[in-house]
């Protein structure tokens, strides 16, 4: 069922309101994200990303409040059992299970109370800036890029792997690796709004404001570039990223004859696999592990430009 005309100006508006308290709350980072890039040489900052995760010494000092509240009770009958058999006086043994007591208090709250580890990938017109939860910067210009890919997380046991991050290969330096869990502070539903849009009906979703992601943004920023320039070296000679090989008007794996664009009729991604079709049956299936391609991101994002998006690991 639609909405009406007031409906939907009501759920965007009210939408809209809660997209502006999120940037209202991010407005200092926002600032320090500015003078990060005056001080890099980087420009204005284009998006602002956070991963929040518990900082071992909380996530310490609430299992110590959890094991000192399951022993006081046992510490307790046996309090009670030795003052019942005449074997000891009751104040001095009473004093340890209170003690275990305002020891779980104590611990909890403390728990609670730590400050989570922050840490942060800072997006600029010409270039990136991670910030780690101790406050080390590293800064990186998208031209030192040369290649990009995904971070794949696979356990024996659970198929297919998942997609857990990016990798940059860096010119001269050591890779950037970005966690799959930066999420940009101008997300009013925390990294929730896909979930959102899954379970509210479509009619109210697609009133909801979008919200860039970090891969989307490194897209924007720099993997489609590597991309285009893959391209426009394969149109001189063969390219090979891993093995996949992309020449003038065709793109080919392994030992399989290469396939021409016009060809190609589908593709998708599938956990870490590749698979395209092409016309020709069966046979003119190819089908890659992106987990063996150096430059994975840059191969999917070549055959976005060359025939548009099915779903992919993101």
């Amino acid at each position: 069922m639609g909405l009406s005309e007031s409906q939907e100006r009501e759920l965007r508006a009210a939408f809209e309101q809660r997209a502006a308290e999120a940037r209202a709350r991010t407005a200092p980072q926002w600032e320090h994200a500015g003078a990060v890039g005056r001080r890099h040489g980087l420009g204005a900052p284009s998006a602002v990303f956070l991963d929040e995760q518990p900082d071992p010494w909380g996530t310490s000092l609430g299992a110590a409040a959890i094991l000192q509240g399951l022993a006081a009770p046992a510490a307790a009958a046996t309090v009670y059992g030795e003052v019942q058999r005449g074997t000891g006086a009751l104040w001095p043994l009473a004093a340890l299970p209170v003690l275990l007591l305002v020891g779980a208090v104590t611990c909890g709250t403390r728990s609670w109370r730590w400050p989570p580890r922050r840490s942060w990938a800072y997006l600029f017109a010409d270039g990136l800036v991670t910030v780690d939860h101790r406050g080390a910067e590293r800064a990186t210009r998208w031209g030192d890029v040369v290649g990009a890919d995904y971070v794949w997380d696979s356990h024996p046991e659970v198929s297919p792997p998942s997609m857990r991050g990016y990798r940059l290969r860096v010119a001269g330096a050591a890779d950037v690796v970005l966690t799959g869990r930066l999420r940009n502070v101008h997300d009013p539903w925390s990294g929730t709004g896909d979930l959102l849009g899954i379970l509210l009906p479509g009619a109210v979703a697609a009133t909801m404001p979008g919200v860039e992601r970090l891969g989307q943004a490194l897209e924007r920023h720099v993997v489609t570039g590597l991309a285009r320039q893959a391209l426009a070296r394969a149109a001189a000679g063969p390219v090979d990223l891993g093995p996949v090989r992309l020449g003038a008007g065709t793109i080919g794996a392994g030992k399989r004859p290469p396939v021409r664009w016009q060809d190609v009729t589908a593709w998708q991604v599938n956990g870490d696999v590749l698979r395209i079709d092409s016309t020709g049956g069966r046979g003119a299936r190819l089908r890659v592990d992106l987990s063996t391609v150096p430059d994975g991101w840059v191969v999917v994002q070549v055959l976005t430009l060359q025939g548009g998006r099915p779903p992919g690991p993101e």
